[in-house]
């Protein structure tokens, strides 16, 4: 089975292009962090739609541009994606850590497309960097599961974690609204399912 790069890359841009309107749409029944962080997960992917494009149009555009440049532009918005999350959870935003990292992957890519081409080396230089970022959204993520975490840190988790999107059948209730005292609430016995 053969796939047809441009047209995942189109089908990745139309995704990211889409949900970027979605959160920036959102953004207004938000405030303060929540609205912040929305806002620029919304612009990770914006930024990864031009990403998506760029490297679908591999072989029509110069390797400059869809490989080197297409490459710098997705890490830029998986590194603004991480921000994001970060800062919605109120973790230390470690953006030096992904800096530095993509930085490195990125001189990476560059050296294995134009000083000795090598297509694996190129992926597994972005797979170490996407792993990194992986990580950094995870760990706070876990970190709500202990005692101490905080009631947003704990639905984040359970959506992501849970095999629905919806904690198991329950509707949660994201609440990051000013005066609002619980940033989450699920009906005890879907919390116990999980």
């Amino acid at each position: 089975m053969s796939f047809d790069m441009a047209t995942l890359a189109l089908m990745g841009a139309v995704q990211a292009l889409v949900m970027a309107v979605i959160l920036w749409v959102a953004t207004g029944s938000y405030a303060g962090v929540a609205r912040a962080s929305l806002r620029l997960r919304a612009g990770a992917q914006a930024v990864e739609a031009v990403a998506w494009v760029l490297l679908g149009l591999r072989g029509r555009v110069g390797d400059w541009l869809s490989i080197l440049v297409a490459n710098a532009v997705m890490l830029l918005a998986y590194a603004m994606a991480v921000q994001a999350l970060r800062m919605l959870l109120g973790a230390p935003s470690r953006l030096r850590v992904v800096a530095v990292a993509s930085v490195a992957a990125w001189l990476g890519i560059a050296w294995f497309a134009l000083v000795t081409p090598n297509f694996q080396a190129r992926v597994l230089c972005a797979s170490a960097v996407v792993l990194l970022d992986l990580a950094l959204l995870i760990v706070p993520l876990c970190e709500s599961l202990r005692r101490d975490g905080s009631a947003a840190k704990g639905c984040c988790w359970r959506r992501c974690s849970s095999p629905s999107p919806w904690c198991c059948g329950a509707t949660p209730t994201c609440c990051f609204r000013p005066g609002r005292r619980r940033a989450c609430s699920l009906p005890r016995r879907s919390m116990r399912s999980i």
